[in-house]
């Protein structure tokens, strides 16, 4: 038996980079494996390729920033596969550039994402969590 057979895991920033990475290795130990994200056709790539291994895999569409956007994730994937197990809170991403050229607006947005999103992503799994 695979260490997270039957198991239902979320990951935010599931579409591509680490969140796609992780995807596949939960679905390879045997989890059904939701992956969140903006880009629809990111998200459904990444499910195409998770068939591979047998479980179920879903693409649900989830701006982190949005508290609604969250619990409409959540919903979804419990709606899939009956529970959720697992939450990586995984979206985030970077600005770059010379520190003179970037503006206020893109480090709030970064923060925005990376730590007020991680931190809501998890409040809005916690009550699903706390069930398993």
């Amino acid at each position: 038996m695979s260490r997270f057979n039957g198991h239902a895991v979320w990951i935010t920033g599931g579409g591509s980079g680490l969140g796609a990475h992780m995807a596949h290795e939960f679905a390879r130990q045997g989890a059904d494996v939701a992956v969140s994200g903006r880009r629809r056709d990111r998200l459904e790539a990444v499910v195409a390729e998770l068939a591979q291994y047998g479980h179920r895999a879903l693409a649900v569409p989830c701006d982190v920033t949005e508290e609604a956007s969250l619990a409409n994730a959540v919903e979804a994937v419990v709606a899939a596969f009956g529970k959720l197990d697992v939450v990586v809170a995984n979206a985030g991403f970077s600005v770059g550039g010379r520190i003179e050229k970037l503006s206020a607006d893109d480090w709030r947005r970064q923060f925005d994402v990376n730590v007020v999103g991680a931190a809501i992503t998890a409040r809005a799994a916690l009550p699903e969590l706390r069930k398993t």
